[in-house]
């Protein structure tokens, strides 16, 4: 208690002189350096006026072309090494230093390269690179005193999570006052490591830094846009960090607040997407810790993100928010697979998703004429979760090692398919299969519910689910190459011949991996292969080189 205090007191003495002497000033000379520009733009004032009035505040013009060179970059290198140089060399006699020395030494060291930093920036104004790397010297010399300053009065470091915190607060008010994003980023960058420290050695969540980001670090961040990302990144790093440490309602209260952020800062994507990656962690966190519980608060944030997704157009948020979808379901089933006990193994797990993969799909149809952006976003989820699954339930060993367990899963899935034909329903009503692309989707819609209908009810049946299972995988593959060439959409044609080609290849291997010769099985195969594949791309070449013309 009595060290927050202490750090607190010494927070605002910082800032008093820092205000005072330097911060206050700088401002209104800032302002009057540009303002004395647009003045003698505007012919309110002569050029000599305007030279006159920047000497007599002892200020010099700002050149807003100022770029970078060889001379400035060598004099960054040089005062790198002289810093280096002064470490080494008081490293090398070190123990003959009495300690009241050795201290004034490291301080001094560091607020001599503070001084020079603002010299060479504000009185010089001639070399602001050389003083912006100056300032971030000066934040690392800080924080190599301050362990030294430790080890050279034996202070304890158990606790080495405060270290951090007395490092990066100090280097705070530079970063602010100054504008230095380099001091900027290496504060926020110490505060995540203190917050990740404090947490594991407490095992517990470390609200302060919730409390310090969002009051301090993201304000600030606001004089240096182009890095507010990493107290962002920052952010999401801590609550991964939190799921480990099983602390739920820090990664929902680190959450909420980028999404009240977000909605604060008028709506900035960067936000909307880290609260979208949080969320899930939120709910991982929940499932481990009440594994027999079912997060259904979860819906709320989902639907508030999903509408906010689309709101702002963000295909990217709305890609996340779909996999935290299918994330919650899962972890929903699981809770009461745990409440039931019953299981939940392969067969289970890959047709229901399977079927989730088909609503997706759907649900893009349903898309058309309304949010036409997003159609390609759920048709391609949709299809890559039918067919990874579908290819899964096309191995007869799925079957012959587990039988899906009736229940739970049996009823799941029945809900799935009665939600998908009522989807598949409302496109047909609104005109979507119509057309002739819209009837080749039908068809793969009517394959995925027979399909699953028949897995679903004749689950100890392995040949037969076998090959209604492949079946399904070419039927996809050729409704894939029909609708490319249909469409002229070469990419959709591609994936067709791709998904062909993966079918032939794994029904060749399984059928005659079994040979004992396995020399012949290589060389057989690699000639059928170079021979396949040459015929295949010569007809792909073709097709493409139709649709282009």
């Amino acid at each position: 208690m009595y060290s927050i205090i202490g750090i607190l007191f010494w927070l605002v003495i910082i800032y008093i002189i820092v205000r005072k002497f330097i911060g206050y000033k700088r401002k209104h000379y800032d302002w009057l350096q540009k303002q004395i520009i647009t003045w003698e733009n505007g012919k309110l004032i002569s050029t000599e006026q305007g030279t006159a009035i920047l000497a007599s505040y002892n200020l010099k013009r700002v050149d807003p072309a100022r770029k970078l060179d060889t001379i400035k970059i060598l004099t960054l290198i040089g005062a790198i090494f002289v810093g280096v140089g002064i470490i080494f060399m008081v490293a090398s006699n070190w123990q003959e230093i009495p300690k009241i020395v050795r201290t004034a030494m490291l301080l001094g060291l560091t607020l001599g390269t503070l001084y020079t930093g603002y010299y060479v920036s504000y009185e010089r104004t001639d070399y602001p690179l050389l003083g912006k790397s100056l300032f971030l010297l000066a934040g690392l010399f800080w924080g190599g005193s301050i362990a030294l300053i430790t080890q050279i009065y034996n202070i304890p470091t158990s606790k080495n999570w405060f270290i951090f915190l007395l490092w990066a607060f100090p280097i705070l008010p530079v970063a602010y006052f100054f504008k230095n994003e380099y001091t900027y980023v290496l504060s926020s960058a110490l505060f995540l490591i203190w917050d990740i420290t404090y947490s594991t050695s407490n095992n517990t969540a470390n609200y302060y830094y919730l409390v310090l980001v969002f009051l301090l670090l993201l304000p600030i961040a606001r004089i240096f846009i182009k890095w507010e990302w990493v107290n962002v990144l920052s952010l999401v790093m801590a609550a991964v960090s939190a799921v480990f440490l099983k602390q739920d309602y820090f990664i929902l209260t680190a959450s909420a607040g980028l999404l009240v952020y977000y909605l604060w800062v008028k709506k900035q994507e960067i936000f909307l997407l880290a609260a979208a990656l949080c969320f899930p962690l939120w709910l991982i966190a929940f499932f481990m810790i009440r594994q027999a519980t079912p997060n259904f608060y979860f819906l709320l944030p989902l639907t508030l993100l999903f509408y906010l997704s689309y709101k702002a157009k963000s295909q990217v948020a709305a890609s996340i928010n779909l996999a935290s979808a299918v994330l919650w379901i899962n972890l929903v089933l699981a809770a009461y697979l745990n409440i039931t006990r019953q299981s939940y193994n392969i067969i289970s797990f890959s047709l229901l998703h399977f079927l989730v993969g088909s609503i997706l799909f759907t649900i893009g149809m349903l898309h058309k004429g309304w949010y036409e952006e997003y159609v390609p976003l759920y048709k391609i989820s949709g299809f890559a979760l039918c067919s990874i699954f579908a290819y899964l339930l096309a191995f007869k060993q799925v079957y012959t090692a587990a039988l899906p367990a009736p229940g739970l899963f049996f009823f799941s899935s029945q809900a799935a398919l009665v939600l998908l034909i009522l989807l598949a329903a409302i496109a047909g009503w609104q005109g979507y299969f119509n057309h002739k692309n819209g009837k080749l989707e039908l068809i793969g819609l009517l394959l995925s519910v027979s399909g699953a209908v028949l897995i679903l009810l004749n689950p100890a049946q392995p040949l037969l689910n076998t090959v209604v299972a492949n079946f399904i995988l070419v039927v996809f593959a050729v409704l894939c190459v029909f609708s490319g060439v249909e469409a002229q959409d070469p990419l959709l044609f591609n994936c067709g011949v791709a998904f062909f080609v993966l079918f032939i290849i794994t029904r060749y291997i399984d059928i005659f991996w079994k040979l004992q010769e396995k020399s012949i099985f290589f060389l057989v195969s690699g000639i059928i292969l170079i021979f396949s594949g040459m015929y295949l791309e010569k007809k792909r070449r073709q097709i493409i080189e139709r649709m282009k013309g």
